[in-house]
Formats: structure tokens, C-alpha cells, sequence
């Protein structure tokens, strides 16, 4: 019996050492279990099925040839470069979310993103395509790091980034 309340009591221990570490800095914690939350950008071009039910993919016609896409992208009366510009501001300051890219394409972005409550970290890789004739199309991939499904978190997502771009053509009295 006293063998079986030490093991209790050093099980405990350990999960309270677990839970301490986790709420004392949530992020660093799943940077611990499962590495850097910044799985990189995508490559659109060659991205084939989702592997798992845990992310989400935006693209327009012909962008995403090996996948087809849950969300078509609209068509925007902007150029790539302009349409990365507003995306980037009406984006920047939100809540659990952190742009990580190297600034160096001008028509693309990548930001981790992480739920309230557990931190899960989620990237999403962001690539505006030119069309021509001045207008741009939207590619988006949003994927979660940890688990095997993410409740459809990554398309509401991606519906909602849609979404800020249509507020923001709208408000400019675009298409």
C-alpha cells in the first residue's frame, strides 16, 4: 500500500511540474513538445492532399494544380504586391498572432497563429498570384502543428482573412 501512494504521490508531482510549466509560458511549452510552431511556407505549386483533417487551403483556379482548394479565392482589382500591402495591415496587432516571414517577396506573408486557450500553433502561409490586367487572386494554406484534426479552425480562419480583404474592397468601392 505505501508503494502504491508513493507512485500516486510521484505522479502527481510530475503533473504538477507539467501543468506549472505550461502555465507559467504556454508558448514555450509547445516549442519544447513539438518544435518551432513556424512550419514554413507552402509551395503551392506542389502541395498535394492534406495528410490529416487539420488545415485548410485558399487558392484560385490553376494556382494549387495537385490539390483542389476547400475555398476559392476571389479576384481582386488590386495587384499582388498592393493586395499583400492591406492584408499585412489589417492583420498587424491581432491577438495570438505573430508574422513570421523574412519580408523578402512582395507578394507573400506566413504568421503563426495560436488558439486562446491551449496555445495550439497553427501557420498560415499567404501568397497573392497576379492575374493580369492589374488583379490579383489569394492563396492561403493554414495548417496546424499538434493533433490530427483542428475543429475546422484553419477554413473558419481563412474565411475570416477573405473576409477583412472584401471589407477592405468594399470600403475602397472595389470589386
Amino acid at each position: 500500500m505505501k508503494t502504491v501512494s508513493v507512485i500516486l504521490l510521484a505522479v502527481v508531482a510530475v503533473l504538477a511540474v507539467v501543468g506549472a510549466l505550461f502555465a507559467l509560458d504556454r508558448d514555450g511549452f509547445w516549442r519544447r513538445i513539438a518544435g518551432d510552431p513556424d512550419l514554413g511556407d507552402t509551395d503551392f505549386a506542389t502541395l498535394g492532399p492534406a495528410p490529416k483533417p487539420n488545415e485548410a487551403l485558399v487558392c484560385p483556379p490553376d494556382h494549387c494544380p495537385r490539390r483542389t482548394p476547400d475555398i476559392a479565392s476571389p479576384v481582386y482589382d488590386r495587384d499582388a504586391a498592393a493586395m499583400r500591402t492591406i492584408m499585412a495591415e489589417r492583420l498587424a496587432g491581432r491577438a495570438r498572432l505573430v508574422r513570421v516571414d523574412d519580408d523578402g517577396d512582395p507578394t507573400r506573408l506566413r504568421y503563426v497563429a495560436r488558439s486562446r486557450l491551449m496555445r495550439f500553433p497553427d501557420t498560415i502561409s499567404v501568397a497573392f498570384v497576379d492575374l493580369g490586367q492589374g488583379r490579383s487572386g489569394v492563396a492561403m494554406h493554414g495548417r496546424a502543428q499538434l493533433g490530427r484534426s483542428d475543429m475546422g479552425v484553419n477554413a473558419a480562419r481563412l474565411r475570416a482573412w477573405l473576409r477583412l480583404l472584401a471589407d477592405h474592397e468594399a470600403d475602397a468601392g472595389g470589386g
